[in-house]
Parts: structure tokens; C-alpha cells; sequence
């Protein structure tokens, strides 16, 4: 857990000073939930969460967002590596539409009808 944090404040740190001027990436994790996140149209939500796809887990977007939007596929980087060792998983979400809306991200096999393992969701507010 403490290493999820840490890779998450430094994913956080670099995005901050790393932005061109114009449009930002805003980092959220695990520790994010619930909070609520504000975006102009145009930044990028960065979504990093604790993943093991060993176990045939995954994290998926929930529904389909309007106001901001999957680019490309979500990338899984190990943080070991030792066989069968949990990594992260990294949605890059955009800003498109101006509104708020309730982002869910869920834990589950794709296969399995059930409940979802896990469920992530932070409040997107994207600014005209």
C-alpha cells in the first residue's frame, strides 16, 4: 500500500511539472476516491490504480462517460518482478464536455456476471 502511495505522489509530482502551459494531467489513485476532481476541457485525468492481472482482475471504465473520455487503452506497469506480483494500471481519461459526472472504474474479471471485486469513482467537474 505504501508503495501504491508513493508511486502515485510521484506520478503526481511529474505530471505537475511536466505540463506544457496549456492543458494539464491531473493524477488521482486509490486514495482519491470519493474526492472531487476539476478539469478544463482539454487536461487529461490520470487514473492509476492497483492492479494483478495474474488473477484475471482488471480495472474497466463503468458506463460511459461523457465529459471526459478513454484514450487508448489503459497501460499495467509491475512494481516487482516476481511471477504473479501486483503492479498498477493507468487510464488516461480527456476532458471533452464541459459538466460533472460521477467517474466509476470497477474491479472484476470481464468474464465472471458478478458484482464487481472493487469499485473506484471520484466526481469529475470539467470547466468550459
Amino acid at each position: 500500500m505504501r508503495r501504491m502511495i508513493v508511486v502515485c505522489a510521484v506520478v503526481a509530482a511529474v505530471s505537475t511539472a511536466c505540463g506544457d502551459g496549456g492543458s494539464r494531467i491531473v493524477a488521482v489513485g486509490e486514495v482519491d476516491a470519493g474526492t472531487t476532481v476539476t478539469l478544463a476541457v482539454g487536461d487529461t485525468l490520470e487514473v492509476t490504480l492497483p492492479s494483478n492481472p495474474s488473477t484475471g482482475y482488471t480495472w474497466q471504465v463503468a458506463g460511459e462517460p461523457r465529459c471526459v473520455v478513454p484514450r487508448g487503452e489503459a497501460r499495467y506497469t509491475a512494481l516487482d518482478e516476481l511471477v504473479g506480483s501486483g503492479g498498477v494500471l493507468t487510464w488516461d481519461l480527456e476532458a471533452v464536455e464541459a459538466g460533472t459526472e460521477d467517474l466509476s472504474l470497477v474491479y472484476q474479471r470481464p468474464w465472471e456476471d458478478v458484482a464487481p471485486e472493487r469499485t473506484f469513482t471520484v466526481r469529475v467537474v470539467v470547466d468550459g
